[in-house]
């Protein structure tokens, strides 16, 4: 899904009705997505290193260079392949080959300022930073997309020989080269642009062989190199005068692979070379363009090279085992790293460090550059965000991330992420106590369950509990802590403080979800494998009562007003409903399939029923009827969350394609609202300080924040922006050629400021996407669908 159906609650208009915006994204301690990172930048002047790759949403990953925590997600919606600084611009340029676009990204907001359009094939990207230009190599259409970095734009697009993979920028020369490399046996081509002029200076043929092709400019003198392979098995250096552009040097080398790096520490060309299945690198004299060594290195093919100018090193890597560390003084191998599968690289200058993205094992690694050590990995798959808890003592949201065994905690004021804590693996279920202030997390892998102190921010007990345990409710009135362990087929029950085990209390097999009742003193366990509910006495913890219910309970929820236990029977597609008092099934509703969520709406007195198997069932607490099933049956949903706010209803799911958020008004069962978050969305919490909604997604490792507003906006489903249309650009005035009011609305949702007809200043409004929201001409009409801009100052 691209970035403007993502923020579709940016193309909308006022409307005096409730409304909810999609308000920002925060990361779960993971990079989660991309899965296969694949490319790397670091941005010296914020201290940022951006990761992007084959996710499933596109995403761009921000990470702090000095602490290494995620600090952003960028919604790009597509495939990242290569990742370009523009230090002139503050940018982040981002080439996404399966749809020919190039993505533009403000590196202080890290919103998305421009989306363009490229060449067929995008291959290579690389930076004029004189001109303030980005240039886009395109294999498929034979071509290079000249961007402005200043304006957004495309400039023009220069025709080029077959396949333009690789790019090199010299700022002596003020030109950049282009390596053309056929897939065949067939001609080379070295292709020189003007920086200025964007025309092709000069081009070169070379008669080569099937082997990839490198291009190395020399920053210390007006040099550049081009490096090929022959038909024979040899290769060869062709070093091009930068002011003349006539070739200069030619020099025999290893064959082929030749990625190719400039030291500028040590004055020295580098080019791996696979020379008779033995990995070499080629170390060349800048100066006077001689071979000083062919160095055997710990690699059958070298494709990766990374220089590391701060401590003279050169870093050599293929798809093997090991990072080679090339001393740039006595050119010799000083150290082996181990660190496998290496698909892309970049150098931390400001900090001393090398990130090393390694595709086949999703991880990012990040290198000391003076010890040649790992100092941290990043997994970038299955931080799998899977439970969230409020505290509304706190103001802090907290959520279970089972794939990595952490706990985020999240500051319900700002939305940043206050702690990381590692809790134990398989971090499944959190339940929060007020009266402890203490948010209790299950592990169910580990086998135990953990307290973190609500104003410390720390893990303050671990205690065992029995074999996976999947759920964990709280006792109102003891602080006591019931944990339901799956595998065991028991509840162990805790103090508040987890000094230790108070009891432990059989269950019906397999028991996986909890559900207090207050008023009698009682906590309800389901039991998956027996098709019944245990009913614990909280007094004694033991059990006084088991209700057969329907195959595979999977959740349960207490109707208050009319003391009834509602149960979701997973096979069957059924809702039992048990009389609180008598504690028997008075009726069985069918709901839709799979149920798997409920939740209770005390406002209209209903239950919201989340069907796995796609849709959402409501049922009459006051009739036990079902009153609509098969709302948005395409979808498969797994939580649901009352708002009391405004009476509206969330309702998360997804398909094969997206995650939603529908919003369902409470009193008329009708949508009102339909939003899109990250990937397999699962759970929700709900914090009514600041009226905001949490999803966490499971697929994306993300958790969304959706604001919600007594006067908001409402969506026009019909008025979305087409994908492939460019924003218009604004500087300093926007002139609004209509006779009716608007509004003008940030990324968001929020307003900025009201629009008149003719010239608006918008000087003081910061740089980044905003949409014009037209006022209705009068009562009764449809407003005109809004109109995206970008504000650039």
């Amino acid at each position: 899904m691209r970035p403007a159906a993502m923020l579709l609650a940016v193309c909308c208009c006022l409307s005096a009705v409730t409304g909810q915006w999609l308000e920002t994204t925060i990361l779960c301690d993971s990079l989660a997505l991309p899965v296969q990172p694949w490319c790397l930048a670091y941005d010296s002047i914020h201290d940022v290193f951006y990761v992007g790759g084959k996710g499933l949403d596109g995403n761009v990953l921000a990470f702090d260079g000095q602490t290494n925590q995620p600090v952003r997600v960028i919604r790009t919606g597509h495939n990242v392949m290569e990742l370009c600084l523009n230090p002139v611009a503050g940018k982040l340029y981002c080439m996404h080959p399966d749809v020919n676009e190039v993505t533009v990204v403000d590196g202080t907001s890290g919103e998305i300022v421009a989306v363009l359009s490229c060449g067929a094939g995008a291959a290579a990207l690389c930076c004029n930073t004189r001109e303030n230009k980005v240039y886009c190599a395109n294999k498929t259409s034979n071509s290079v997309t000249v961007i402005d970095g200043g304006g957004d734009t495309v400039i023009t697009t220069v025709q080029v020989f077959v396949n333009p993979r690789i790019l090199a920028y010299s700022s002596l020369a003020n030109k950049v080269y282009v390596g053309c490399n056929p897939d065949t046996y067939s001609l080379k081509k070295l292709y020189i642009l003007d920086g200025v002029t964007n025309q092709v200076r000069a081009n070169f043929s070379f008669d080569g062989g099937h082997g990839w092709c490198g291009l190395a400019c020399n920053t210390a003198v007006n040099k550049s190199y081009y490096f090929y392979d022959d038909h024979g098995f040899t290769g060869r250096m062709v070093g091009v005068d930068g002011e003349s552009d006539t070739i200069v040097v030619q020099l025999p080398i290893g064959y082929a692979s030749f990625p190719a790096r400039f030291n500028p520490a040590s004055n020295k060309l580098y080019c791996g070379t696979c020379d008779g299945g033995s990995g070499r690198v080629e170390i060349i004299d800048a100066g006077s363009d001689s071979l000083i060594r062919s160095l055997r290195i710990n690699a059958y093919n070298p494709r990766a090279l990374c220089a590391n100018p701060v401590d003279n090193k050169m870093y050599c890597a293929d798809y093997g085992s090991v990072i080679s560390v090339v001393d740039g003084a006595g050119d010799s191998v000083t150290a082996e790293i181990p660190v496998t599968s290496n698909n892309a690289w970049c150098f931390n200058r400001v900090r001393d460090r090398l990130y090393v993205a390694q595709g086949v094992k999703d991880t990012i690694v990040v290198v000391d550059g003076a010890g040649d050590s790992v100092l941290a990995r990043f997994s970038t798959v299955g931080a799998l965000p899977v439970d969230l808890v409020y505290s509304k003592l706190r103001n802090k949201v907290y959520c279970a991330n089972e794939g990595i065994g952490t706990v985020t905690i999240i500051d319900g004021a700002t939305n940043e992420p206050r702690a990381f804590l590692q809790v134990g693996r398989g971090s499944r279920a959190l339940c929060y106590s007020r009266v402890a202030d203490r948010v209790y997390c299950a592990c169910y892998t580990a086998d135990s369950v953990v307290a973190i102190s609500g104003s410390g921010d720390s893990v303050t007990a671990s205690l065992g509990t029995g074999l996976r345990p999947s759920a964990v409710a709280c006792d109102s009135a003891s602080g006591k802590v019931y944990v339901a362990n799956y595998a065991a087929h028991s509840l162990t029950v805790a103090d508040s403080a987890l000094a230790g085990v108070l009891a432990i209390t059989q269950v019906g097999s397999y028991p996986n979800a909890l559900c207090h009742d207050p008023e009698r003193r009682r906590m309800y366990c389901a039991n998956s494998g027996s098709a019944s509910v245990s009913v614990i006495d909280t007094r004694t913890d033991s059990v006084t009562a088991t209700v057969p219910v329907g195959t595979l309970p999977s959740a349960l929820c207490l109707g208050m007003s009319a003391a009834k236990l509602y149960c979701a029977n997973k096979v069957g597609g059924t809702v039992s409903v048990i009389a609180c008092d008598s504690l028997r099934v008075t009726r069985t509703l069918s709901v839709g399939t799979s149920p798997r969520a409920l939740c209770y709406n005390p406002t209209d007195e209903k239950i919201y029923v989340a069907n796995a198997g796609g849709g959402i069932a409501i049922i009459n607490a006051q009739t036990d009827s079902v009153e609509a099933r098969g709302i948005w049956s395409s979808v498969g949903f797994a939580a649901l969350h009352h708002s009391d706010l405004n009476d509206r209803v969330y309702c998360v799911g997804s398909d094969n394609a997206s995650g939603y958020v529908v919003v369902l008004d409470g009193a008329s069962n009708s949508q009102v609202k339909l939003l899109y978050p990250g990937t397999t969305p699962v759970s929700l919490a709900w914090n009514p300080q600041q009226a905001r909604m949490y999803v966490a997604n499971c697929s994306s490792a993300t958790i969304s924040v959706i604001r919600d507003s007594m006067l908001g906006l409402e969506e026009q489903p019909g008025h979305r922006l087409a994908r492939g249309l460019e924003p218009t650009l604004v500087r300093g005035v926007l002139r609004l050629a209509a006779t009716a009011e608007a509004t003008l609305i940030n990324s968001s949702g929020q307003k900025v400021l009201c629009l008149r007809p003719g010239p608006n200043d918008v000087g003081h409004v910061p740089s980044g996407v905003y949409f014009i929201c037209p006022m209705r001409a009068s009562a009764g009409t449809q407003p005109s669908p809004a109109i995206k801009v970008v504000i650039q100052q």
